[in-house]
């Protein structure tokens, strides 16, 4: 539900700043929609932590198999997610684009949590947000989240940036349940 909200934010011209960055239409997405991304992103990060420590503690298998199953399961969930939100989205807004937005801002929060909680990662990450929001900050040739021209890049950092923290993630986890056997 919360990607047709997104999707539909796509039709807002202006900034959650409430500063005009672009024209409609050269930006991924409107400043609203990337700032709703944050809630999908949240959620998926709170998915992330084991929810029965204690009991993978005890287990007598190996963790690392079953929390990378884990990991690529939320991956999985990560890619497909955005594709309810394409039928929606306002006609100026490049798909690939806000794909590649989606993939950055996930991989932003996701990768925030391996230090972080879900809370402040997904925080640090509207900041970061706000910085590429923020006219004259970050230059356009170098603006990963607007600037369509350079989705590809964006797209790439993204992936990179989700696949990475997931990895991380499932070592994590796994290496705290069985450092707890002793």
């Amino acid at each position: 539900m919360i990607w047709l909200a997104i999707g539909l934010f796509s039709r807002f011209s202006m900034s959650a700043l409430g500063l005009q960055f672009a024209p409609p239409g050269s930006a991924a997405l409107d400043t609203v929609g990337v700032i709703f991304m944050l809630v999908p992103a949240a959620v998926l990060s709170s998915c992330l932590p084991s929810q029965a420590p204690s009991l993978e503690a005890v287990r007598a298998r190996n963790v690392l198999v079953p929390q990378l199953l884990w990991s690529a399961w939320i991956l999985l969930v990560s890619c497909s997610a955005p594709l309810f939100a394409l039928s929606v989205l306002h006609p100026s807004v490049d798909s690939r684009s806000f794909y590649a937005t989606w993939l950055l801002v996930v991989g932003a929060v996701l990768a925030l949590a391996l230090v972080l909680s879900t809370v402040m990662a997904s925080l640090t990450a509207f900041f970061v947000l706000a910085v590429f929001t923020t006219p004259n900050v970050i230059s356009w040739q170098h603006n990963l989240v607007y600037n369509v021209g350079i989705s590809g890049t964006s797209a790439l950092v993204g992936a990179a940036l989700a696949v990475t923290a997931l990895l991380l993630h499932g070592v994590k986890n796994s290496s705290i349940g069985l450092s707890s056997t002793g």
